[in-house]
């Protein structure tokens, strides 16, 4: 096959020595870029002179940036209001606490407040001065704003970097600080509850008026049944029982003792009075006979007579008198602990029925206690996060806030000289060959 020459051909079985192809290739190279080398030279010099035009008339643009560390807060704790009070659950991953902040933080809301509060002629002047037709200039600068907002996570840390560009130092920290006091307010705005608050108030009223309606009731019925207030009920029940039998028992023996009593006292005191009184009737008898009714003699047994007779009705008197009375108070405390002793009966019988109430009561009032503290707990907690709410203290601490850059992110000089002289070599190397290859293949 035919070459031209000053053109080496690397074919198989050309013939060329192998250890001398790379440097013929280098030569040819050089040659190549040699002959191109204004080509080479005017590429390489538009691309120096367009990164030179960026560099000196692009926008400075200002990059601010603040750190916020994201803690496990009470936010991020649900409580069950309707169930176990003391159950709670919690994301599994840090990593989706992160993730909802960052939406949280990237919100058409949150991006478009910092935009109202710092105002567009102060934020984007050059928009302000021109703003587009048709559309409003509020969106067009949230939009803009949230193109050059960046929020991330630091690697292997619960830290979101939040990193914003502007032409202005100054407005660019004052508004990645704005952006995160509005964050932390939207963020308290979704994890808060006020409406539950008013919720839980009006069921902790409801819940204490029905324990103290459990409680009223169970008071009235252990004043009605005072056993109830007591233990062992039954035995206590069955315990007076026997003691009442008892007593009742004694009291009947004394009431038989009692009268018994007074007809033995009766029967000896009356006898003897009466022996005395007929013997002293025989005596009046006998001097009758043989003095008259005048004398002293019969005047004195017939005043004794008189003594005898009045002392038998006095006796009996005050002997029915005294015994009577002992009798009645017996029979009395014999009535009262027979009363008595029949209402433990009847309390006996209806104690099944009875403990059955006491128990409905007991257990209506302790589950209204326990479900009074559940909401009044709830309640507090509730009223305590409201309050943290109000004076804006969330699981979000700011770790780094932003401050005015010194010297702009962009355009960076060297940085643009660096990448105009990779590029623009590149590409003038890489037209020359190019051009070079395809004149020699012509």
């Amino acid at each position: 096959m035919a070459r031209k020459a000053g053109v080496m051909s690397f074919e198989p079985g050309s013939g060329a020595v192998t250890g001398s192809v790379a440097t013929l290739e280098f030569e040819w190279v050089f040659r190549a870029l040699w002959r191109r080398r204004l080509l080479a030279a005017s590429i390489f010099g538009a691309v120096m002179l367009a990164a030179g035009l960026y560099t000196a008339f692009a926008t400075p643009m200002y990059e601010a940036t603040a750190l916020l560390l994201v803690k496990l807060g009470r936010e991020y704790v649900y409580q069950d209001d309707v169930g176990n009070a003391g159950s709670a659950v919690v994301p599994k991953t840090d990593e989706s606490l992160i993730n909802s902040e960052i939406q949280i933080l990237r919100s058409a809301e949150v991006v478009k407040g910092v935009v109202e509060a710092i105002g567009v002629d102060t934020l984007y002047p050059s928009l302000a001065a021109a703003p587009p037709p048709g559309v409003p200039l509020e969106s067009v600068a949230a939009a803009r704003l949230l193109a050059n907002l960046i929020v991330g996570t630091v690697k292997d840390a619960d830290v979101i970097q939040v990193t914003l560009r502007t032409p202005d130092p100054q407005v660019t920290a004052r508004a990645v600080n704005m952006l995160v006091d509005l964050f932390k307010e939207k963020h308290l705005e979704a994890f808060g509850e006020p409406q539950a608050t008013a919720f839980l108030e009006a069921q902790s009223k409801e819940a204490s008026d029905d324990l103290k309606a459990a409680e009223t009731a169970l008071v009235e019925f252990q004043a009605e049944h005072p056993q109830f207030s007591l233990e062992d009920r039954d035995a206590i029940l069955l315990r007076e029982r026997t003691e009442l039998g008892t007593a009742l028992m004694e009291v009947e023996n004394e009431i038989v003792a009692a009268r018994q009593r007074a007809l033995t006292q009766s029967s000896t005191v009356v006898s003897n009075a009466q022996d005395q009184l007929l013997k002293l009737r025989l005596e009046e008898r006998t001097l009758l006979n043989t003095h008259n009714e005048d004398s002293r003699q019969v005047e004195n047994v017939r005043h004794e007579i008189a003594l005898v007779e009045g002392f038998l009705k006095d006796q009996t008197t005050d002997s029915s008198g005294r015994n009577g009375q002992e009798i009645s108070l017996l029979t009395a405390r014999k009535q009262k602990i027979d009363e008595r002793l029949a209402g433990v009966e009847d309390e006996l019988k209806n104690l099944p029925e009875l403990t059955q109430r006491y128990r409905e009561l007991t257990r209506d009032a302790q589950t209204k206690e326990a479900n009074y503290k559940r909401i009044a707990d709830r309640f507090e907690k509730a009223q305590t996060s409201a309050e943290m709410d109000r004076q804006k203290i969330a699981n979000i601490s700011v770790i780094q806030p932003a401050y005015a850059p010194l010297v702009p992110a962009s355009p960076q000089p060297m940085l643009n000289l660096a990448a105009a002289v990779i590029v623009g070599g590149g590409l003038a190397v890489g037209a020359a060959l190019l051009t070079e290859r395809l004149s020699q293949g012509a």
